[in-house]
């Protein structure tokens, strides 16, 4: 047998894609096609700067750009032009037998499901990758293996006796210019320089590799092998080609970790956007403009067992255009519950639920899936003639992208987010049945198979408001918590503040069991800036806010504070009319330093909150940092490059620090992409993070961890 190894390599410099699961490490897998791509595709392969398609009988490759596609959304914020280009070139084998047999060697432990689009022949569940893929009589007696090693994608030529090397025939389509050199073949494309390494020919002869002199014959872009030595024709011959990718730029399926919760089992959930484009139907370079039209991102969603060792399953969700989830949770039958927006219109829906088809702009979707994540229990669209579920005052980098899921001991759920249409859905005898202003919040609660919404209400005054966190307390009344610039947003007599403070407003609301009603409604914050992000009750029904502050927010006396310091934690009544404490913790620089991410109240009463600092992609607030902020003693991290995670717990009612600590890499600037994370009740946090951007391989992990290798999700 004769092995021919070719290589593949770029002249940049590679960045790490924030791939969603088993794409994290060097490895390529194999990803079968079960209906999820064009019928032409057999496998899918994703290395880091794009990805390689295997067909029947071509091979077809698509290479990222040098700028990367995770940079799309943070120019996007700023207006910028967000065009990337593409390339994509295909290997057809010329005169091979049209139907050769495949064969699959080393499967993956996992499995990965796909629901994108709304047409559910098109959703596959269980699908398996592998790491070879053999063509068994490409060629009369010759067979191809396609694999990989440290992110290159090889392919070797297996000659068995018999067979004739003249056979086999490379026609490259859609490149910009090939040339020999060096051995090598270059490869030109619009988005850089690639090259497949000169091939290596051996034969195996009493346990050793005998090296057999091969070189590449190209002519008119059809490239042929050349073995200029004699060899056993009665052994097989094996020519090996390496395509290497491991200087390329870019990454083709970012991932950016947005929101993640947990089970009662302590599996954890995790789910972002993921970039990725289509498989490629022409050959040549062709541009994906991120921002407009077009197939931008899906929802990635992966769960992991309680050691964070496995993957237990993984999933795309999506439409042809844009979504993204904003908060997730899983109910008490062990069904993830997934609540997001999009702009597609063929996005993954299910017979029966409330709204089948998309109503314009931006509508929320409220998805939930089976325990194994390989069907769609109920999935719907919720929204109105414009944008629902961007949020239009944003203080933090992606608080647009904020909202928030639960459901109760019924699987009912409730959601609670933000609109500008003036036809959103409500029901009859609701709170609040008009938008009053530019844009509103709106708070609803569905059936556990989201045939329609139990109570759906408006929530808001004459200017924006939002809702950002919900929670219910131990009578199933629901509370809910946000930001208003109204003057007139609807409070209630005797509540803590029932007038505007002034500027930007927290608030804070207890809504009546039939969700018509509110039974306490309050302004929070002072005559600066002000924001409440996240709600918690405790077991006495005390009510618990974590928000940020520009102003001096009242502190209770003998409570842990850091004087005029930028994050307000206080804890009041349930009728929300008294206080029972407050406190600002931080660098007491005046403004926040850190974007609230995760809030939790234990079954002891000590208080967690989670953030990150950093003035990063056009935060309004310049002066977010993690360099000043409190640590103890046994922090996880003493340190921090003011980019990183802070987690910080406080001693039942606040009397005193119990713990604080970074959490983080040296180079990176750790982040999230607008969502919410959670803590469990006994104190573990579940925090989705956006890491090791730029190529960077510096998120702090456990050495059994599932990945250990450079990723950013």
């Amino acid at each position: 047998m004769m092995y021919l190894t070719c290589n593949l390599v770029a002249s940049n410099s590679l960045l790490m894609p924030h791939d969603s699961a088993h794409h994290f490490n060097s490895q390529i897998w194999f990803t079968e096609n079960k209906g999820q791509w064009d019928n032409d595709v057999l496998y899918e392969g994703k290395f880091y700067g794009g990805k390689v398609f295997l067909q029947a009988n071509e091979i077809s490759y698509v290479f990222s750009p040098k700028e990367g596609v995770k940079s799309i959304r943070h120019k996007a914020k700023n207006n910028s032009d967000t065009s990337l280009t593409f390339h994509s070139i295909k290997m057809k084998f010329l005169n091979a037998n049209p139907h050769p047999q495949l064969s699959q060697l080393d499967s993956n432990d996992f499995y990965e499901n796909f629901f994108i689009g709304k047409d559910s022949k098109k959703w596959a569940s269980h699908v398996k990758s592998y790491k070879q893929i053999i063509y068994r009589q490409l060629y009369n007696h010759i067979d191809l293996k396609t694999f990989s090693e440290k992110n290159n994608f090889r392919y070797d030529f297996m000659l068995h006796p018999g067979a004739n090397i003249n056979d086999i025939a490379l026609k490259w389509q859609g490149d910009d210019g090939l040339e020999v050199k060096d051995g090598k073949l270059l490869i030109k494309t619009a988005v850089g320089e690639v090259y497949q390494t000169a091939p290596f020919a051996y034969q195996l002869i009493n346990g050793k590799k005998i090296e057999i002199a091969c070189e590449y014959l190209l002519e008119n872009s059809i490239l042929k092998f050349r073995i200029s030595k004699s060899y056993n024709p009665k052994l097989d011959l094996i020519i090996d080609p390496t395509l290497v990718f491991a200087s390329y730029t870019g990454s083709l399926s970012d991932n950016f970790g947005m929101t993640a919760t947990y089970d009662n089992a302590g599996n954890a959930y995790t789910a972002g956007i993921c970039f990725g484009n289509q498989y490629p139907t022409t050959v040549g370079a062709f541009q994906v403009n991120f921002g407009s039209g077009g197939n931008l991102v899906d929802i990635s969603i992966s769960k992991f067992n309680p050691s964070g060792t496995g993957l237990i399953y993984s999933t795309y969700l999506g439409g042809s255009n844009d979504e993204g989830p904003e908060s997730i949770v899983v109910d008490n039958s062990n069904q993830l519950v997934v609540f997001g927006r999009t702009s597609s219109a063929n996005f993954p829906v299910t017979s029966g639920v409330f709204q089948p088809v998309i109503s314009g702009g931006y509508d929320f979707i409220i998805s939930k899936f089976n325990t194994t994540g390989t069907a769609l229990v109920a999935s719907t669209y919720f929204g109105g003639t414009l944008n629902d579920g961007i949020n239009q005052i944003p203080y933090n980098y992606e608080d647009g992208l904020r909202g928030s899921v639960i459901t109760d001991n019924n699987n009912n759920i409730y959601i609670g987010g933000n609109t500008t249409s003036s036809n959103f859905p409500v029901t009859a005898g609701c709170l609040q049945p008009a938008l009053n202003g530019a844009e509103d919040a709106i708070v609803a609660k569905f059936d556990p198979f989201l045939t329609g919404p139990l109570f759906s209400t408006y929530l808001g005054g004459s200017s924006r408001d939002a809702v950002y966190n919900i929670t219910l307390n131990l009578n199933n009344q629901l509370y809910v918590c946000g930001g208003t610039e109204s003057s007139d947003f609807t409070t209630t007599a005797g509540s803590l503040h029932s007038t505007a403070l002034g500027g930007v407003d927290g608030f804070a609301c207890l809504f009546s069991n039939s969700g018509n009603n509110l039974i306490a409604s309050t302004y929070l914050g002072t005559p600066d800036y002000n924001q409440a992000f996240f709600i918690q009750t405790d077991k006495y029904n005390k009510v618990y806010i974590y928000g940020q502050t520009e102003g001096f927010y009242p502190v209770t006396a003998g409570v842990y504070s850091n004087s005029h310091s930028g994050q307000f934690i206080h804890c009041l009544n349930s009728t929300l009319s008294s206080t029972f404490f407050s406190t600002v913790v931080g660098t007491g620089s005046g403004f926040p330093d850190i974007v609230p991410s995760a809030f939790l109240v234990d079954v002891c009463g000590s208080i967690y909150i989670a953030g990150w600092g950093g003035d990063l992609f056009g935060n309004n607030n310049s002066h977010s940092t993690t360099t000043g902020l409190p640590v103890t003693p046994n922090a996880f991290m003493q340190t921090t490059d003011g980019s990183d995670f802070y987690f910080l717990v406080l001693d039942k009612d606040a009397i005193a620090l119990q713990y604080a600590t970074f959490f983080g890499g040296a180079l990176s600037l750790e982040h999230v992409d607008g969502g919410t994370s959670r803590f469990d009740k006994s104190g573990i946090i579940y925090q989705a993070i956006c890491e090791s951007c730029g190529g960077n391989d510096d998120m702090p992990s456990t050495p059994t961890a599932y990945s250990t290798v450079n990723g950013s999700s």
